[in-house]
């Protein structure tokens, strides 16, 4: 028996549905069978008599308003009706008469169940009613069950296992197709959903089914996203890590030549050799080279400071308008000494969300950079346009070109678009470099654009942060 249940546990549930149905369905067949075969006699008997019993009852109560012909035929009812035969007795029974049943039929062994019941009629007449009723034998019936047994059986199995397989795969269906949206599911397909609708157990495994697939496909959905981002991240912080180790190379070698040039001018001068016995003019070189070099040192710092792990913007309110202002103020000697006409049209009061000290270093190196790289006497012209949400900045310096094949490299390190690349007309390198960091670290938008008659630098300032 323990090999058969486990024999069955090894099958699919199509077939554990239709075994266990079947089984069922045999056993309960068979039990109904035997409980007539062994309960019947006894209750066929107790049937008989409790109906016999009410019969004799009804006649009694009847006969009470009856003549004498009709309490006859009240008695040949009885007889028919129950299979009995009544005998009359008078009260104290020394005289009585039988009444034979007109249909009464006796076959084969039969067993008898006698009742007596005291009647009154109309006339004052009493009797005693002695009534035999014939049992029919039960034995040949429960006989006739037994030889019908085989048959019976092969009826039972032959609608049990359609029955059962009808069962089975009504009931497995759904199980079957929830079972198959699981798997896709364990290998993370969830493109297919469970169609099953009920309002029972199963309708509610389906839907919960369902609702788990939608969101571990929009869990993975977002996890794919928050990877692709960080992949993304990660690519970003890479090539800032390239970038800042091929800026302290080429840092490297562009601190190696200023201070070269000073450290042989100033051993020139302490041994007096040559032209640089003329100490005064070559100090003043020294001088010049040293203030650049204070310059590119500057630049580093600040590029050093805003690529730093963990660094934090200071946002505070800033009056974009005012800031521009003194930024074009602070270099009224350089272009009074270029003749350059210089106008800035903006409303008197912009304010803007931000990182003040960081934007007016980025819009001084773009405006110092328009006016060193615009001829003499060259039209610098700045707006500030304020909308809804945003503030747009231009800076256009007239009579220059930038070739098209230039414009992305000059915001890498020490590009310059002065082409001599000389340090004292070209600048130091690192302007347009750290305009760059400055807005990708405040998530400003700017472009460099070549106009008709000079060269366009368009910022995109959000209002708040």
């Amino acid at each position: 028996m323990n090999r058969f249940f486990t024999h069955v546990k090894k099958k699919g549930i199509v077939t554990k549905i239709f075994i266990i149905t079947t089984a069922l369905l045999l056993i309960t067949s068979l039990i109904i069978y035997f409980a007539i075969y062994i309960f019947l006699p006894g209750f066929y008997k107790e049937y008989k008599v409790s109906r016999l019993e009410m019969g004799l009852s009804d006649l009694v109560k009847e006969a009470e308003d009856s003549g004498l012909g009709e309490f006859f035929s009240l008695i040949d009812e009885l007889e028919q009706e129950h299979n009995a035969s009544v005998t009359i007795y008078t009260p104290d029974k020394k005289y009585g008469f039988y009444i034979p049943s007109k249909d009464l039929h006796y076959q084969g062994s039969f067993e008898q169940h006698v009742l007596e019941q005291f009647v009154s009629i109309e006339d004052d007449q009493d009797f005693i009613l002695s009534v035999r009723q014939t049992l029919q034998p039960v034995d040949e019936a429960q006989r006739a069950i037994l030889n019908f047994l085989p048959y019976l059986i092969s009826i039972n199995i032959i609608i049990s296992v359609i029955a059962a397989l009808f069962y089975a795969k009504m009931l497995s269906k759904p199980l079957l197709e929830v079972n198959s949206v699981a798997k896709k599911m364990a290998q993370l397909d969830f493109s297919t959903k469970s169609e099953y609708k009920s309002k029972d157990e199963l309708g509610e495994l389906s839907d919960s089914l369902n609702y788990m697939a939608s969101s571990l496909q929009r869990t993975m959905r977002n996890l794919h996203d928050a990877n692709e981002k960080l992949k993304e991240e990660i690519e970003h912080e890479r090539k800032i890590e390239e970038e800042r180790k091929d800026l302290f190379a080429t840092i490297s070698h562009e601190l190696k030549s200023p201070i070269t040039i000073v450290k042989g001018q100033l051993e020139g001068m302490i041994y007096n050799i040559g032209v640089y016995k003329d100490r005064d003019s070559y100090l003043k070189r020294a001088f010049e080279s040293m203030e650049h070099l204070e310059g590119l040192v500057r630049e580093i710092l600040h590029l050093t400071k805003i690529d730093q792990v963990g660094f934090n913007t200071t946002i505070s309110e800033t009056n974009i308008s005012e800031s521009i202002e003194n930024i074009v103020d602070s270099f009224h000697f350089y272009t009074s000494e270029k003749h350059l006409d210089v106008k800035f049209v903006s409303k008197e009061e912009i304010i803007i969300q931000t990182d003040k000290k960081l934007v007016e270093k980025a819009l001084r190196n773009i405006i110092h950079n328009a006016m060193m790289y615009s001829p003499n006497g060259a039209d610098i012209r700045i707006t500030c346009i304020e909308e809804a949400t945003t503030v747009h900045i231009h800076v256009f310096n007239s009579h220059v070109k930038i070739e098209e094949d230039q414009i992305d490299i000059i915001f890498e390190p020490f590009k310059r678009l002065e082409k001599s690349r000389n340090r004292n007309t070209g600048g130091s390198g690192l302007g347009l470099y750290l305009v760059k960091r400055i807005f990708e670290q405040l998530n400003i938008q700017y472009a460099l654009t070549n106009e008709q008659d000079g060269v366009m630098f368009s910022i995109r300032i959000p209002k708040t942060e």
